[in-house]
């Protein structure tokens, strides 16, 4: 396969149960399955990988366990979170994340261990500039909050 094909080429894709459309990107350290969001009811989700297995039962049921409470997800990051909302948007968190923020994407980590790498990241709803609030966890703690747009 030459150089140009596999850059711009087909991606390989699996229809899966749970996560929907996923086409196999290669990131910088390793391949992952990536499914693009193109409704705020519709999250975006990488799941990493060794090779081009398709995502485990443990990454499908650490991704339900996350999604199915929000709260307790947001819970986890707001201590991190919070001061970078107050520092961005310059006013007060509103008593309840979901004035502020809508669940926008979670990166599934290998094997559905929360020790590994992975993130959660949250949309602002306050205003429309686009601002993602990206939660990146290691060994089960947040230890960095990045925001982008």
């Amino acid at each position: 396969m030459s150089l140009f094909s596999r850059l711009f080429g087909p991606k390989p894709s699996i229809e899966h149960p749970v996560f929907g459309k996923l086409a196999l990107l290669r990131g910088k350290k390793a391949p992952f399955w990536m499914h693009d969001s193109y409704t705020q009811d519709d999250p975006s989700i990488s799941v990493e990988t060794v090779n081009e297995d398709p995502p485990s039962n443990e990454q499908v049921a650490f991704y339900q366990r996350i999604i199915c409470d929000l709260d307790a997800a947001f819970a986890k990051v707001a201590p991190h979170v919070i001061p970078e909302y107050e520092k961005w948007i310059k006013r007060p968190f509103p008593n309840n994340w979901r004035e502020a923020f809508l669940f926008a994407g979670i990166g599934v980590p290998l094997d559905g261990n929360g020790d590994n790498p992975w993130n959660l990241t949250f949309e602002l709803r306050t205003d429309n500039k686009g601002f993602l609030f990206n939660c990146y966890f290691e060994n089960g703690r947040v230890v960095h909050v990045g925001v982008d747009t």
